[in-house]
């Protein structure tokens, strides 16, 4: 399955114009990673955050950062460019679950986002790493999760969540289960159900 969308130009030189004010090759860019980050913003959310808030919402106010406070990116290609873009999804997870633990005024609730760590309790925010396999491989990598993302999109959000945490974020069915709030059983379930229907078109993947 190839990827719909197409740059009109390369990444970096996207970039660079987004860098200095070019807003359309800004809108470009983002509207290039928008599914991407879509599975990135649901990998985030935990249980209590899915009930409180729409993912598309969510994923609308992570691009309106990203938007706004573009200049601040000083990296120069796509890898350093996705990782910019999950840090921001991660800052905003955090910043959802103080105000929804606030709000209730039960600060144990939202512990379910699972890829923070006890520094967030500091005000501290996690720096996501970028791939530290050989240019070659993370590149490939990269073009996968691209392609991935772009495939998921016909799938239901509960089987596309399922695939990129066990496929993408590597975690255990039972860690995805903690993380949807559902067992074991119905996770694996819902996994096999999604392989059915990407296999053919995610060989290299599947």
């Amino acid at each position: 399955m190839s990827r719909r969308k197409k740059l009109s130009t390369s990444v970096q030189e996207l970039i660079v114009r987004a860098r200095v004010g070019d807003r359309e090759a800004l809108s470009e860019l983002l509207r290039y990673y928008e599914p991407y980050l879509k599975r990135v913003v649901r990998t985030n959310m935990g249980p209590a955050l899915r009930r409180a808030h729409e993912t598309a919402d969510v994923l609308q106010e992570v691009m309106l950062v990203a938007s706004s406070r573009f200049q601040q990116f000083h990296g120069v290609d796509e890898d350093e460019l996705l990782t910019w873009l999950r840090t921001l999804v991660a800052r905003k997870a955090v910043d959802m679950a103080r105000f929804l633990s606030r709000a209730k005024r039960n600060p144990g609730e939202n512990v379910a986002i699972e890829r923070l760590d006890a520094a967030t309790e500091k005000g501290e925010y996690p720096e996501i790493p970028a791939d530290q396999t050989s240019p070659s491989r993370a590149a490939a990598r990269r073009e996968l999760q691209l392609k991935l993302a772009e495939a998921l999109e016909q799938l239901p959000d509960d089987e596309a969540d399922v695939v990129w945490m066990r496929h993408i974020e590597e975690m255990s069915f039972e860690a995805i289960g903690k993380r949807l709030g559902m067992g074991r059983n119905a996770v694996r379930a819902l996994w096999v159900r999604a392989l059915r229907r990407l296999r053919d078109h995610l060989p290299e993947l599947l």
